[in-house]
């Protein structure tokens, strides 16, 4: 019994390895206003998360430094280092992006087609010419013509 517990405790400390918290916020350079849901990531580690609402993050690192990517559409990426766990301020640069010319071409409603369709092959599909599709209903009324003997 005794060793059990000796092994259980042993085992029980590899889980428990020393985790850094990094915190901070991340906000726009020109205006500094938080950024919602900024991608963060621990470069050569699987770890991320994303920003709140109000642009604060939190992530749990193994060691420091750390290399901290930062990512969000419309704003250029950004790479930090991190020496130290105090919280930080990372402001990102919008990024302008000149998307090209969209030509919309007016051309049939496909709902049309697909109804035009329907409408020409409406013989072909009449349910009524399978038998599956049809009954025979037999209904019987019934009338008594009793007087109520309670009177």
């Amino acid at each position: 019994m005794r060793t059990f517990l000796t092994l259980l405790v042993f085992l029980s400390a590899f889980g428990l390895q020393a985790q850094t918290i990094v915190q901070g916020r991340v906000s726009d350079a020109a205006t500094g206003e938080a950024l919602a849901f900024v991608h963060v990531l621990a470069a050569g580690e699987r770890e991320g998360t994303t920003t709140d609402i109000d642009g604060r993050f939190r992530l749990a690192v193994r060691s420091l430094p750390v290399d901290l990517q930062f990512s969000y559409v419309g704003y250029a990426a950004a790479t930090v280092t991190v020496h130290d766990p105090e919280p930080l301020n990372i402001p990102l640069q919008r990024t302008a992006v000149q998307l090209r010319e969209a030509e919309v071409v007016v051309g049939e409603n496909p709902a049309h087609r697909i109804i035009e369709r329907v409408w020409a092959e409406r013989k072909v599909n009449d349910g009524m010419r399978y038998r599956s599709h049809r009954y025979r209903s037999y209904s019987k009324t019934i009338f008594t013509a009793e007087l109520d003997s309670a009177r």
